[in-house]
């Protein structure tokens, strides 16, 4: 079977978050989605879990050694086969129906090298919240760049590339710097793609080592641009490049 989009699934321990995760991209509702899982290096229940998702024809998975998430990703790239790949956490959820209009928008548009929307913060523990408003997280949708709220076209790794695998935070804080950078085609869509789930174990509430690693892609970017010749531009206001779409009856509601 011809895939047209494979999702890309890294998890490190997660073996409580794994089934649902597979059974929500499942029940998008789409024809033609593979599910590709990479456990990096997961010590709990994980491995079995992916020999059974598998054994039942439901994943194509590996294992890896612990190489933090840049590594995970890569490793699923190599994996997939589809013209357009998707990225989600094992914790986290596409709302009901988002690849029912989100794969179609970008199929439609071949002049777009990938889409991203918004995400909707989701608290699953008052402890969960307390740490993360502390550093200022929002909890409302926003927009910022994170790789589960987007589309995007194989082609365009091949031309800048997979993640950073040095980098085991802000990873895909400096593969958004590079897509920027190249020039390829990017549209934000003003909709909620991804629910984002705050609990005890997350990996970015490690404050020092994100900002260390933010302020490395920063740097990164800086630097390739240098080289380059290639001045940052200004950036445009939020409202600059939101894309206004059609109702489609294969959208949810509000």
């Amino acid at each position: 079977m011809t895939h047209r989009v494979d999702v890309v699934v890294p998890v490190f321990n997660g073996a409580r978050h794994l089934h649902g995760a597979i059974e929500r991209i499942e029940a998008q509702g789409v024809d033609g989605v593979g599910i590709v899982v990479v456990d990096d290096g997961s010590i709990d229940e994980t491995p079995r879990l992916c020999e059974h998702l598998a054994a039942e024809g439901r994943i194509r998975w590996a294992r890896t050694a612990n190489g933090g998430p840049a590594a995970a990703r890569n490793t699923g790239l190599t994996m997939a086969r589809a013209p357009v790949i998707a990225f989600i956490d094992v914790d986290d959820e596409w709302p009901p129906g988002r690849l029912a209009w989100t794969l179609p928008y970008l199929e439609a548009r071949p002049d777009l090298d990938g889409i991203v929307g918004q995400l909707q913060i989701v608290t699953d523990s008052p402890e969960a919240e307390a740490a993360w408003s502390a550093i200022g997280m929002p909890m409302y949708p926003a927009f910022f760049p994170q790789l589960g709220t987007g589309l995007y076209r194989r082609s365009l790794f091949e031309r800048i590339g997979g993640f950073a695998p040095d980098m085991r935070y802000a990873e895909d804080v400096d593969w958004f710097f590079r897509w920027f950078e190249s020039g390829a085609a990017l549209e934000t869509l003003p909709r909620v793609v991804l629910l984002y789930h705050l609990h005890d174990s997350n990996m970015t509430r490690h404050r020092s080592a994100m900002r260390q690693h933010f302020a490395s892609a920063i740097a990164r970017s800086l630097l390739r641009r240098r080289r380059q010749g290639n001045p940052p531009p200004p950036l445009p206001a939020f409202e600059d490049f939101l894309a206004e779409l059609p109702p489609s009856p294969a959208e949810p509601g509000p």
